[in-house]
């Protein structure tokens, strides 16, 4: 008995692709369409009961997009916060 064919959302590997090119170098212009994309393929492979395969990708494409969006904010807040306190000191 073979066990029945489960589709790949088409969203699950362009979200993990993106979430990682955000890691290694294109920040927030790739992590937040990673982000985007793999929230809308997990709602949709729950929704579908079983007919879409692909859930891990999506997953892991949130979260590296997720994860590289806070450590750009986390960024450039050190950034103006740096700025400030030269601005501040009379610089």
């Amino acid at each position: 008995m073979s066990t029945p064919y489960r589709r790949t959302h088409e969203s699950a590997v362009p979200a993990l692709v993106l979430g990682i090119l955000a890691m290694v170098s294109c920040g927030p212009f790739t992590g937040i369409p990673a982000q985007l994309m793999g929230k809308r393929a997990m709602r949709e492979i729950q929704a579908s009961g079983g007919a879409l395969d692909g859930y891990g990708m999506a997953q892991a494409g949130y979260w590296l997009g997720l994860i590289c969006n806070v450590i750009y904010a986390l960024a450039i807040a050190f950034l103006l916060v740096g700025v400030l306190v030269v601005l501040l000191a009379g610089g």
